[in-house]
């Protein structure tokens, strides 16, 4: 599976963002595949819980925030962009606020852009 620079290998059980290894928890494994395999969708955290209840049968509502926070955490320290969006009182999705640029990936959640001339503006400055 592949979302913008993210990459989930099923058959090693390994996260690259950007083709850099991201070294996850099987807890962690088990939500970006959820969140990976449904990108720009708002997965509740009652969904996250009952889906990877199979591989991590002992994880609670409130640990689920802490494994989410872990798994932005290791994702941030790669490239600096918050891929996991926290939609308060719901759940989570993944995002992808990367611009890919020849130098790789540009950090757009710093910004918030209206319009293609936003963005190119951005582009412009950096």
């Amino acid at each position: 599976f592949t979302f913008g620079t993210l990459s989930l290998d099923t058959e090693s059980r390994s996260v690259f963002l950007d083709g850099t290894p991201v070294h996850l928890t099987r807890t962690e494994y088990a939500i970006m595949k959820l969140l990976i395999q449904n990108p720009g969708q708002v997965l509740t955290k009652s969904l996250l819980l009952e889906r990877i209840s199979r591989d991590t049968p002992d994880c609670t509502e409130s640990s689920l925030k802490i494994h989410v926070s872990n798994l932005r955490k290791k994702l941030r320290q790669v490239d600096g962009v918050d891929h996991i969006e926290a939609v308060w009182g719901i759940g989570f999705r993944l995002e992808d606020n990367c611009l890919i640029t020849e130098d790789g990936c540009e950090n757009l959640s710093a910004v918030t852009p209206r319009s293609i001339e936003d963005i190119e503006d951005y582009m412009a400055k950096r």
